[in-house]
């Protein structure tokens, strides 16, 4: 019961994906219309674990990377050197049982808040 209750939910992921990267490329517009220029990219990576890596031109944050782990959203963060890896580095697991807009936010809203 257990494995099939964590196969659900990986392919309650694997089916909102779509939806939250959707979400996610909104978020990203409208930082980028509020900026009048394209600062935050944001990289498509298809596969049997999808990624999406956001990436913020000219921040010495670095980016982050969400992917599908297993039966939840992985959100870790590509720091630009490894002095900030280790003073800054996250990786969070998140499940997805919230909506596509919130997810999305939830998932951006610590690394946007150094930006």
């Amino acid at each position: 019961a257990h494995a099939n209750a964590g196969q659900d939910r990986r392919a309650e992921c694997l089916q909102r994906w779509p939806g939250i990267v959707a979400a996610i490329r909104m978020l990203l517009t409208a930082y980028n219309d509020g900026a009048s220029e394209e600062l935050l990219i944001a990289t498509e990576h298809p596969g049997d674990d999808p990624t999406v890596t956001i990436a913020s031109r000219g921040s010495a944050n670095g980016g982050i990377t969400v992917s599908i782990d297993g039966d939840a959203l992985l959100v870790r963060s590509n720091p630009a050197s490894d002095a900030a890896a280790s003073l800054h580095g996250i990786a969070r697991r998140i499940d997805c049982s919230r909506s596509d807009p919130d997810t999305a936010a939830y998932l951006l809203q610590d690394w946007m808040d150094q930006l």
